[in-house]
């Protein structure tokens, strides 16, 4: 995927920005505390994209109004990696969530907006935000949430997915990476969101050369101000 003209005005936001140099110094340049947190990243394991469009939601949560971001990745199996602030009380939240597409330094930044997402006048600029309120985010190709969100919550998968996010969990933060359809190979990616509930943006990181390197979801944990 390339930048296109649609993408020329998503800029994120100074603090934002800041933020998300966070990010790339902790996955790039292995930095390790930030003010007063310390930083560690985990590797999830790999996220299977048949289509290659993306969605990013909270899947417990009004599932119907999940939709793919309007670019497309090349079809293939990407690693999700987490980024993890750990306070001095010894709390630890996830950060940041990204997908990685391509091993590149990132140079540019825009925000990612759903297929079809018009802001309204008063947000002209304001990065589209996918809302939480059940403390959880998830990455999932198009066709995996499709297939997550037509299950009832008592479905057998949702309840494994549960299991699987309680063998990684602690009292502020879990994990999981559950497979949705064992012939596909069809998975989905999912895991706490920083503070709990709210409303987070998602962000493309673009090379030099235009080629989209990597989708970073910013849990708002890192202060910049």
């Amino acid at each position: 995927m390339h930048e296109s003209r649609s993408e020329s005005d998503r800029q994120p936001t100074e603090w934002a920005a800041a933020r998300l140099e966070v990010y790339s110094r902790t996955v790039v340049g292995n930095l390790k505390k930030w003010r007063d947190c310390s930083l560690r990243t985990h590797s999830l394991g790999k996220l299977k994209l048949p289509t290659g469009k993306v969605v990013a939601c909270d899947p417990f949560v009004d599932p119907d109004k999940a939709v793919e971001f309007d670019a497309v990745v090349p079809i293939g199996t990407y690693p999700i990696t987490l980024v993890i602030a750990r306070k001095p009380s010894g709390d630890e939240r996830i950060a940041f969530a990204a997908i990685t597409f391509r091993d590149a330094t990132v140079s540019k930044w825009k925000w990612a907006a759903p297929a079809g997402w018009v802001p309204r006048s008063d947000q002209k600029g304001v990065p589209y935000e996918y809302g939480v309120d059940a403390g959880t985010g998830a990455f999932f190709d198009v066709s995996g949430c499709r297939l997550f969100k037509s299950y009832s919550f008592n479905h057998p998968l949702c309840q494994r997915l549960l299991k699987a996010k309680d063998a990684n969990y602690k009292p502020t933060r879990d994990w999981a990476l559950v497979m949705l359809d064992e012939a596909s190979g069809l998975n989905a990616a999912e895991f706490s969101s920083g503070d709990g509930d709210g409303a987070y943006s998602s962000y493309w990181g673009f090379d030099e050369q235009g080629n989209v390197a990597c989708l970073v979801t910013d849990f708002l944990m890192i202060e910049v101000e």
